[in-house]
């Protein structure tokens, strides 16, 4: 754990928003409370809108990394707004979107 006294300063990853809300609650995008701490993992900063969501995300990160990128998946539309298109780079937003049509019917 390292403390940072600029931790307001940290470029947030996900647009701020608390992936384990995201992950848990149906794709609720719920913004994360910095109070609550600034966890890097993967190169990444993330926040959460809840102790509970840390402590969670903090015991088993690469699970919820996993999920919010199968949550991606389903729901393209979240890859441009969370801002997290450079984890997708041999999916096209074309194709994502034609494979979950193909799905959906």
């Amino acid at each position: 754990i390292d403390n940072a006294q600029d931790f307001l300063q940290l470029p947030l990853d996900f647009q701020g928003f608390c992936i384990h809300t995201l992950v848990t609650q149906n794709r609720l995008l719920l913004p994360g409370n910095p109070a609550f701490g600034v966890i890097k993992f993967a190169g990444r900063y993330c926040v959460f809108a809840t102790e509970r969501g840390c402590a969670d995300f903090c015991a088993e990160p690469d699970r919820y990394f996993a999920s919010v990128r199968e949550v991606c998946y389903k729901h393209p539309e979240l890859i441009h707004l969370l801002r997290i298109h450079e984890d997708f780079p041999t999916a096209s937003l074309h194709a994502i979107v034609q494979g979950t049509a193909g799905s959906a019917s």
